[in-house]
């Protein structure tokens, strides 16, 4: 899954063993000017600590760095098998996770690395064995204070995926359970606890939007009877489809499932919807809470935005909730003809999942599409700009460029 803004702030926790790995973690010094970096995603952790991947190795996957002046200067972080790393979490302001896989074909396998000493040391779980044949992309979710940790593999392309391989480790990386066994989820949506948790399922591209109502839609001849959203219990070993509330008008349409971010037993679920219809909004989203760990979903109210198939603008909408009463959205239009087009970014701000919402700022350029807000409660936040960082520390009020470098 990519990056899709939800910020992944936990705490870190050590591990009791001691690390099979030490790889030093040093600046790259260079003559000023200082190398400049184009960052792909922030994860500050702090108003002067974070994470941030970047940059490109031999074999394409992105490097990681790690800040801890605000995103002025950055240490490129070394370690085992970094060069190769799928998929990427942090887990709080010295602690990092990252999977990758090896193997034959018909023997496939996959390590995860942890740090809790900011890339000094690292610990590696055992060969964790994967299905034969298959594609096996990576997906990996931390859970704490639980201490719990999952790696899943999927395989199959964008219309037909499918989990073939998922494992759980309630001890930060020291023993693992479970193995290869086809599930009926692709991705993993967050956990409440150890045990409870959440998990989607893509079809045709994205989901139906009736599928969450746990019905077919009435305009595909032959729908496939699978529900999109999942609710497991035991961590992941089963999982029980979970009907959700769809608004009035996109029943047929796709929607779009984000991770859920949790405050305690309050989560917050983003929900993008599409109808493809030339005539109705292009565009629409809004929020599914709960506050009571998962047991029941209350789906907020749509936002819609003017721009549809017919006036050619191109929408993206990302979430950054940095805590139960900071919500920030980040609403981008690509408007203009194909060769020269032009972008229109404005940010908003809610103190409930309900509302209403205060327009903060409008910037010209900031931040690239895709999803690079990281805002903390405080107020301080980071997004990524071309060949540079914009920091604010009024909520998204106002912005300053700093020009990130290691």
């Amino acid at each position: 899954m990519t990056k899709t803004s939800l910020m992944l702030a936990v705490c870190a926790c050590a591990m009791a063993a001691l690390p099979i790995f030490a790889v030093e973690a040093k600046t790259v010094h260079a003559r000023k000017p200082w190398r400049s970096i184009q960052f792909q995603s922030l994860f500050m952790q702090t108003a002067k600590v974070g994470w941030a991947l970047g940059g490109q190795s031999s074999s394409g996957r992105p490097l990681l760095f790690r800040t801890t002046d605000g995103g002025a200067r950055w240490v490129r972080i070394a370690g085992p098998d970094s060069a190769k790393a799928e998929t990427t979490v942090f887990s709080g302001p010295d602690a990092a996770w990252y999977a990758v896989k090896g193997g034959t074909a018909k023997h496939p396998w996959a390590i995860v690395y942890h740090t809790v000493d900011a890339g000094l040391h690292w610990w590696a779980s055992r060969h964790l064995p994967l299905a034969p044949e298959r594609s096996n992309n990576l997906d990996l979710v931390v859970s704490q204070p639980h201490g719990a940790i999952w790696l899943g593999a999927f395989a199959g392309g964008m219309n037909s995926q499918q989990f073939v391989a998922l494992y759980r480790s309630t001890d930060n990386g020291m023993h693992w359970s479970g193995g290869a066994n086809a599930l009926p989820v692709d991705g993993l949506l967050g956990f409440v606890t150890a045990d409870i948790g959440y998990g989607l399922a893509i079809h045709d591209g994205g989901g139906v939007a009736a599928w969450l109502a746990d019905k077919s839609p009435t305009s595909m001849k032959a729908p496939p009877v699978e529900p999109q959203f999942y609710e497991t219990r035991n961590g992941g070993m089963t999982w029980a489809a979970r009907p959700l509330p769809v608004p009035k008008g996109y029943q047929n349409g796709l929607d779009y499932l984000l991770p859920i971010q949790w405050f305690g037993r309050t989560g917050m679920m983003p929900v993008t919807f599409y109808t493809g219809s030339l005539t109705s909004p292009y565009l629409a989203w809004g929020l599914y809470v709960t506050q009571d760990g998962g047991r029941t979903w209350k789906y907020d109210q749509t936002y819609r935005l003017n721009g549809n198939a017919a006036s050619q603008n191109t929408v993206n909408v990302t979430f950054d909730i940095a805590a139960a009463n900071q919500i920030y959205r980040e609403i981008i239009v690509t408007y203009g003809s194909s060769g020269t087009p032009k972008q229109r970014t404005t940010l908003w701000h809610a103190t409930s999942p309900t509302g209403p919402w205060t327009l903060l700022s409008r910037m010209s350029g900031l931040p690239t599409p895709g999803g690079s807000l990281d805002m903390l409660s405080s107020g301080i936040g980071w997004a990524i700009g071309p060949d540079s960082i914009y920091v604010t520390r009024d909520g998204g009020r106002t912005w300053r460029i700093i020009h990130p470098a290691a």
